[in-house]
C-alpha cells in the first residue's frame, strides 16, 4: 500500500515543540534527582566506610583494653594463690557491656545514612507518579476534546503514532513521521491498516490527505462520519 504523506500546519508544530519543551523539563528534573540519588548513594558508601574504619578501630582498642584487663586479672589470681575467679567477674562484665554499647552506636551510625537514602527514594518516586499523572491527564484531555486517543510506539526513526477513535474502537491508523526536507514542512506518513485501507476507498477523505494535505481535516471528517453513522443507527 502506497505511503499518504501530508504537511503539518505551523500551530501544530508550535504545539509540538511545547509539548517536547514540557517533557524536557521534566527530563531534566528527573536526570537531577538521579544525580541526587547517586550524590546520596555515594555519601551512603563513604559513611558507611567511616563507620567500619571507627568501628574497626574501636574494636582494636577493646580487645588492646581486654587483653590488658585479662593479663591483670590472670596476675591478680596468681597473686592470690589461684583463688576461685570471683574477683574477676566483675572486669569481665564490664567488658561485656562496653561491647554491647559499641555496637548499638555502630547500629545508630549506619541507620542515619540509610534514613537519607530511603528519602530520596521516596521523593523519586513521588516524582515518577505526578509525571505518570500528568501524561495520563494530557491524553485523556486529548481524547475527550478530539475524540481520539493517541499513543507512540518504537523509538528514534521506528516511532509510530497509533491513532485509535472513539467512535470507532477496535480500528486505528498508524501515522509514522518523516523527517522534513529542505524546503518542506513536516510531514506525516499513513501507514497500512486494515482501517486505513478501508477509509482508501473514500475519495473525499482521502483528498483531505493528498490535496488539503491536511491531517486535522482527515481525521474531521473521519469524525463527522462516525457521527454521523451512529446517529442514523440510533
Amino acid at each position: 500500500p502506497r505511503a499518504l504523506p501530508c504537511t503539518l500546519h505551523m500551530g501544530e508544530l508550535e504545539a509540538l515543540r511545547a509539548e517536547n519543551a514540557q517533557l524536557r523539563k521534566f527530563e531534566e528534573v528527573a536526570a537531577r534527582l538521579q544525580r541526587e540519588v547517586a550524590e546520596l548513594r555515594r555519601f551512603k558508601f563513604e559513611a558507611d566506610r567511616k563507620v567500619v574504619e571507627q568501628r574497626e578501630a574501636e574494636l582494636r582498642a577493646a580487645q588492646a583494653a581486654d587483653a590488658v584487663a585479662t593479663a591483670a586479672d590472670d596476675v591478680a589470681l596468681d597473686s592470690d594463690g589461684g583463688g576461685d575467679g570471683q574477683n574477676a567477674s566483675g572486669p569481665l562484665l564490664k567488658r561485656r557491656a562496653v561491647g554491647a554499647g559499641t555496637a548499638g552506636a555502630d547500629a545508630a551510625a549506619g541507620g542515619g545514612a540509610d534514613t537519607a537514602v530511603l528519602d530520596a527514594a521516596k521523593q523519586l518516586d513521588r516524582f515518577k507518579r505526578a509525571t505518570r499523572k500528568c501524561v495520563y491527564d494530557f491524553r485523556d484531555g486529548i481524547y475527550g476534546l478530539l475524540g481520539w486517543k493517541v499513543e507512540m510506539r518504537g523509538e528514534g526513526c521506528a516511532m509510530t503514532w497509533q491513532l485509535t477513535s472513539r467512535y470507532q474502537p477496535g480500528q486505528e491508523l498508524l501515522f509514522q513521521l518523516r523527517p522534513a526536507e529542505l524546503g518542506c514542512g513536516t510531514d506525516f506518513v499513513l501507514l497500512s491498516t486494515p482501517w486505513a485501507k478501508q477509509l482508501q476507498e473514500s475519495r473525499q477523505a482521502m483528498a483531505y490527505l493528498e490535496v488539503c494535505h491536511s491531517i486535522p481535516a482527515f481525521l474531521a471528517h473521519i469524525t463527522t462520519e462516525l457521527v454521523s453513522q451512529q446517529t442514523l443507527t440510533s
